[in-house]
């Protein structure tokens, strides 16, 4: 939504800094980034099940997301 937002604003030259080439550099690599976080939120939620407790290392699932 906000993606298509901006798109709207650059195509209608609402502001003079938003501009079409400027979206598109700013959301160039959206997929991937979101591609990624949806992998991280499923690493976390098979982190912390059954439920969450002081016993889990969280930081495993960070350590899966290195290099």
């Amino acid at each position: 939504a906000f993606l298509h937002r901006m798109n709207q604003c650059a195509a209608a030259k609402v502001d003079k800094n938003v501009t079409e080439e400027t979206v598109k550099m700013l959301f160039s690599n959206i997929e991937e980034i979101l591609a990624v976080h949806k992998e991280f939120l499923k690493v976390v939620e098979e982190c912390l099940h059954p439920e969450p407790n002081a016993q889990q290392e969280v930081g495993t699932c960070f350590l899966h997301f290195v290099g």
